[in-house]
């Protein structure tokens, strides 16, 4: 069976090293910041950016 999906967008952390890092934290938090935030933007009443809710 082959499945077919539209294109989509998504937030990525790119780099190399070990999960346990400092750094590797940092990102993940950043990232869970960004994507909480547009994620809270229909429930505001503000659109985003694809005017989709997801």
């Amino acid at each position: 069976m082959i499945l077919e999906i539209s294109p989509m967008n998504y937030l990525v952390i790119e780099g190399v090293g070990h999960l346990n890092e400092e750094l590797f934290s940092k990102k993940i938090e950043a990232m869970y910041s960004v994507s909480y935030g547009i994620r809270m933007l229909p429930k505001k009443g503000e659109s985003t950016v694809l005017g989709i809710d997801f």
